[in-house]
């Protein structure tokens, strides 16, 4: 008797945790303007802290990947990066923060956020800021 108990509570916070899901999809506007716009976004789909930690490690290995391909000229070190790094940004969100990765709707805007998290995680965002044409994106970079 406790098994049924337990799988139908199991079943209920399944369907509550998949209910969320669906309403904060249906509350996510399907355009965005601008990446200023956008970036608030991406970073509520990146709250669990595993998530990020992974989505940091993914990206160094993609600088390693694509370092290791300059210094060898293979171009299979930049497949491996691309691999890693995705592979782990994605680990961290369908098992960590349970949600589909922006990659999937903004490729464009959500490469940049990548960027822009990783600059921030290691504290340089505002001095990258002064490199960067853009206003939109210095306002962010100097948060």
């Amino acid at each position: 008797m406790s098994e049924a108990v337990n799988i139908t509570a199991l079943e209920i916070k399944h369907r509550q945790s998949n209910e969320q899901n669906l309403s904060m999809i249906e509350e996510t506007p399907t355009q965005f303007a601008n990446f200023a716009e956008f970036y608030p976004f991406y970073l509520s789909q990146h709250e669990n802290k595993v998530c990020r930690r992974l989505h940091f490690v993914g990206s160094t290995l993609g600088l390693v990947g694509l370092t290791a391909s300059v210094i060898t000229g293979k171009k299979r070190y930049i497949a491996a990066g691309i691999v890693a790094g995705y592979g782990c940004a994605w680990v961290g969100h369908f098992f960590f923060e349970k949600n589909k990765p922006a990659t999937f709707t903004y490729p464009v805007y959500s490469f940049m956020g990548d960027w822009v998290m990783y600059a921030q995680s290691l504290g340089i965002a505002p001095r990258l800021a002064r490199f960067v044409k853009s206003k939109e994106l210095q306002a962010i970079l100097s948060e």
